[in-house]
C-alpha cells in the first residue's frame, strides 16, 4: 500500500500493477480507500485495475469518481461502474450518457451495454420511458447490443413513436430480439409507420423475426394474413416488399396474385420484391415477368435480379442456366438491357455463351460490356478448348480498348502459350484405398480404372484455370485430399498421323500409365512434384488415343501433370487434346 503514495511514478505505477495478484475483499476496499488521495492520472490507471478485479467493494468509490473531479477521472469511473456496477447504477449512468460532455455520455453508454446483474435490463426499460428525446435512440441501442429480450414488450409500446430516428432503432432492436409470436404486434406498427425510413427498417424486422419461424413454409403465413385484411395501398405495398424478403413459396404466390390483380402501385411493388428475390426459386417467375412486361425501369430491375440469381448456386444443370440465359439474350432490348444480359452470359462458361456474345463485340454501344463477358467466359475454358480461347483473345485484344479487358485478355493468352503443350484437362476417379495399404503398396493393386470394359467408375470433368499460375499441374490434394490412396486420370490425344512421341510426366508421388490400354510407364516413387521428370518414349495412332495414368499418394502434397512433345523434347505439332472424348474403350491391364 506504501506503494501508492510512494513519490517515484514507476513505484507508483507497479504498486496498482499489483492489484491483480491479490486476493480478497478488504485488498479492494483498502486500494479503493488510497482513490481520493491520489493525482488525477494516477486515480485513472487505479480505477482501471479496480475495475479489472471486478469487486464490487470498489463501487462506492467508482461511484463517487463518476460524479466528482477532473473529467478524465469522472470518465475512467464511469466505465469502472461497467465492469462493478449493477441496476442500482443505472440512473447515474443514464444521466451522465444526457449530459453535455461527449466523452462522458460515450463511457456512461458504453457502461449501459456491459452492466450485469439482476435488474439491469429493466432498470435501463425504465429509464427509457423518460429519457429526454436525444437519448432514447441511444438507449434503445444499448438494450438491442445488451440483447434484452424482456424489452421487447416496452419497444413495441413506443414503436410508433413520432421521432423517426427512435422508431428506426427501436425496429432494428426488435429484428434482432422479438419472437414469431410478436409478428401481429409488429406488422400492426409496420402498418402505422411514417417515413420512408422507419418504414424499411420495420420491414426488415418483421422479414428477420418472420425468418425465426422454424417451419419454413409458414414464415409468410402472419404476413399473408395482414394481406388479406390490409385495405391501405401503401400499407399492401409494404407487406408485399417483405414477403419478397421472407422468400418462401407462399409468399411467391402471393406476389404473383399481386403482378396479377394488384394495383399500379402493388404492381410496382411487387417487381421489386421479385427482383431482389433471396433464393434461385423464382428465377423462372422473374423470367417471365420480364418477358412479358414493357415498363422500361421493371425490365432492368429484373435483369438484374436474373444476373444475380443465375449466378447464385442452385440445382440447375449448366444446360439449363444457358437455355435462361439464351431466352434473356433474346428478349434483350436496347442498350442497357443488352448490357445486363452480357453480365449475365459472363457466368456461363460454355461455346455457346460465347456465341452469343461475340456479335456484340462489333456494336460500340456495348463493346467493351462483350469483351469482358467473352474474356471471363473463356478464361476457364481455356484448358479444354485452347484454340476456340486463343481464337477468342484475338478478337478480344483486336476490338477493345479497355486496359482491364485487355490485361485480362492478355494473361488468357500467356497462360495458353506457356502451357501450350500441357494436358490442361483430365476426367478425374478416385480416390481409391484399401485398408491397411500405403501408397506404394496401392501402386500394384488393380483398381476398377484399370480393367477392361469398366462402367462402374464414376469420372468427372477437371479443367485447370489457366489464369491461376501453373495451370498444367492438377492439384489432386486440394480436389480429392487424404493420404495413403491413389487417383486416376485420363484424358484423350488425338494425332493427325502415327508417330513417334515423348510423355513427358510429373508427379506426386508414384506414377504409373498407360496408351491405348498398354502400361507404357511405371515409377513406384515417393517424391514431390518436378514438371516433366519421367520422360517416357510413346507412339500415338492415327486418330484418338487414350491416355491414363495413375497417381499413388503417401503423405503430405499430391499432384500430377503431363505432356506430350517430338522424341526430342520439342514442340509436337499435329495433336490435340480432349478429355471428354470416349472413343476408346478403357484400358486393360
Amino acid at each position: 500500500m506504501t506503494g501508492l503514495r510512494d513519490a517515484d511514478p514507476a513505484v507508483k505505477r507497479a504498486a496498482i500493477g499489483g492489484i491483480q495478484i491479490l486476493p480478497g475483499t478488504e485488498v479492494t476496499r483498502q486500494f479503493a480507500a488510497e482513490l481520493p488521495k491520489l493525482a488525477p492520472a494516477d486515480q485513472i490507471v487505479l480505477l482501471g485495475a479496480l475495475a479489472d478485479r471486478g469487486d464490487a467493494a470498489a463501487l462506492p468509490v467508482a461511484t463517487t469518481a463518476a460524479t466528482r473531479g477532473d473529467a478524465p477521472v469522472r470518465i475512467a469511473a464511469l466505465r469502472a461502474l461497467g465492469k462493478l456496477g449493477d441496476a442500482s447504477v443505472v440512473d447515474l449512468l443514464v444521466s451522465a450518457a444526457a449530459g453535455q460532455s461527449a466523452g462522458e455520455s460515450t463511457a456512461a453508454l458504453d457502461s449501459l451495454r456491459t452492466l450485469r446483474g439482476e435488474g439491469a435490463d429493466e432498470a435501463v426499460v425504465k429509464r427509457l420511458a423518460d429519457a429526454p428525446a436525444g437519448l432514447r435512440a441511444p438507449l434503445v441501442r444499448v438494450l438491442a447490443d445488451r440483447m434484452a429480450v424482456t424489452s421487447v414488450p416496452a419497444l413495441l409500446r413506443i414503436g410508433a413513436d413520432a421521432d423517426a430516428r427512435v422508431a428506426v432503432e427501436v425496429f432494428k432492436a426488435l429484428g434482432q430480439m422479438a419472437a414469431p409470436a410478436n409478428l401481429p404486434a409488429l406488422l400492426e406498427l409496420l402498418a402505422r409507420a411514417q417515413s420512408e425510413d422507419t418504414r424499411e427498417a420495420a420491414e426488415a424486422a418483421v422479414v428477420a423475426v418472420a425468418h425465426r419461424i422454424g417451419d419454413e413454409p409458414q414464415q409468410a403465413d402472419a404476413v399473408l394474413a395482414a394481406l388479406q385484411d390490409e385495405r391501405r395501398e401503401p400499407g399492401r405495398c409494404a407487406l408485399l416488399r417483405v414477403l419478397g424478403g421472407i422468400g418462401n413459396a407462399r409468399a411467391l404466390a402471393a406476389l404473383q396474385g399481386a403482378l396479377k390483380d394488384g394495383t399500379a402501385a402493388e404492381r410496382d411493388a411487387a417487381v421489386r420484391a421479385l427482383a431482389d428475390w433471396p433464393a434461385p426459386s423464382a428465377t423462372g417467375v422473374l423470367l417471365s415477368v420480364f418477358q412479358n412486361t414493357q415498363d422500361p425501369t421493371h425490365r432492368i430491375l429484373l435483369l438484374r435480379g436474373l444476373v444475380r440469381l443465375l449466378g447464385a448456386e442452385s440445382g440447375r444443370t449448366p444446360a439449363q442456366t444457358l437455355d435462361l440465359c439464351k431466352q434473356v439474350m433474346q428478349q434483350a432490348r436496347g442498350t442497357d438491357e443488352v448490357r445486363q444480359a452480357l453480365s449475365l452470359l459472363a457466368t456461363v462458361s460454355d461455346p455457346q455463351a460465347l456465341e452469343l456474345v461475340e456479335p456484340h463485340l462489333q456494336e460500340a454501344a456495348v463493346r467493351e460490356e462483350a469483351a469482358m463477358a467473352a474474356v471471363k467466359i473463356v478464361a476457364p475454358l481455356a484448358g479444354r478448348h485452347p484454340d476456340l480461347a486463343r481464337a477468342t483473345i484475338q478478337r478480344v485484344l483486336a476490338v477493345s480498348q479497355n486496359s482491364t479487358v485487355k490485361q485480362q485478355a492478355n494473361a488468357v493468352l500467356q497462360a495458353l502459350e506457356k502451357n501450350e503443350d500441357f494436358i490442361t484437362a483430365w476426367q478425374v476417379a478416385g480416390p481409391f484405398t484399401q485398408a491397411g495399404k500405403s501408397g506404394r503398396e496401392l501402386f500394384d493393386i488393380p483398381f476398377p480404372p484399370e480393367s477392361a470394359g469398366d462402367r462402374s467408375t464414376k469420372w468427372r470433368q477437371v479443367n485447370l484455370d489457366l489464369a491461376q499460375g501453373q495451370a498444367a499441374i492438377l492439384d489432386l490434394m486440394a480436389l480429392l485430399g487424404g493420404s495413403q490412396r491413389v487417383a486416376y486420370l485420363r484424358t484423350w490425344v488425338h494425332s493427325g498421323q502415327t508417330q513417334k512421341a515423348r510423355l513427358e510426366v510429373g508427379s506426386d508421388d508414384g506414377v504409373k500409365a498407360w496408351l491405348n490400354g498398354a502400361v507404357v510407364h511405371a515409377n513406384n516413387a515417393d517424391r514431390g512434384l518436378a514438371v516433366g521428370e519421367d520422360k517416357v518414349p510413346v507412339t500415338l495412332n492415327e486418330g484418338w488415343n487414350l491416355l491414363l495414368l495413375k497417381i499413388t499418394q503417401g503423405e503430405g502434397g499430391w499432384a500430377a501433370c503431363a505432356r506430350v512433345r517430338d522424341p526430342d523434347g520439342n514442340k509436337l505439332g499435329g495433336i490435340r487434346f480432349d478429355a471428354a472424348h470416349e472413343e476408346a474403350s478403357p484400358p486393360a491391364r
